[in-house]
């Protein structure tokens, strides 16, 4: 009971965190920043606030999931459900090798820099490919054709 309270605060902690900070980081519009700073204050606060808290790792990813795919189902996006369901593994994944990387080596900066990069790469990948398939931009907007 313990370990899921601990990391339902973690996970609420991270999201809180990350919108304030994705808000900041997003201002200028800069496609750098979305496909860089916003997995770095993601992955910091969800694996920090874990580390800060006592809370697992990849629990506090699987909250911090769950509560950016509601947001992706109830904001009006014709992909809604799919980038909550996309998002929400991705999380996951990125929890399993915050969670590894920590096992192995007993390193917050490690296990963050290795979750950042594979957040980068799977928004590279999952960006890079939605435009493609339905027009998309990334920002619920539509592209010109």
């Amino acid at each position: 009971m313990l370990t899921t309270v601990l990391a339902l605060a973690a996970g609420l902690s991270a999201a809180f965190i990350a919108l304030i900070g994705n808000r900041w980081a997003v201002r200028g519009g800069d496609r750098v920043a979305v496909a860089a700073l916003v997995p770095l204050v993601e992955e910091a606060a969800k694996t920090g606030a874990a580390l800060v808290i006592g809370a697992p790792i990849l629990a506090t990813h699987v909250v911090f999931g769950l509560i950016e795919a509601g947001y992706d189902i109830i904001k009006p996006s014709r992909f809604g459900l799919l980038a909550g369901f996309v998002g929400l593994v991705g999380h996951l994944a990125f929890g399993l090798m915050a969670g590894l990387v920590y096992g192995r080596l007993g390193s917050g900066p490690a296990a963050v820099a290795a979750a950042t990069l594979a957040h980068i790469f799977f928004n590279a990948v999952i960006i890079g490919r939605l435009p493609a398939i339905g027009r998309w931009r990334g920002d619920g907007r539509r592209n010109r054709v």
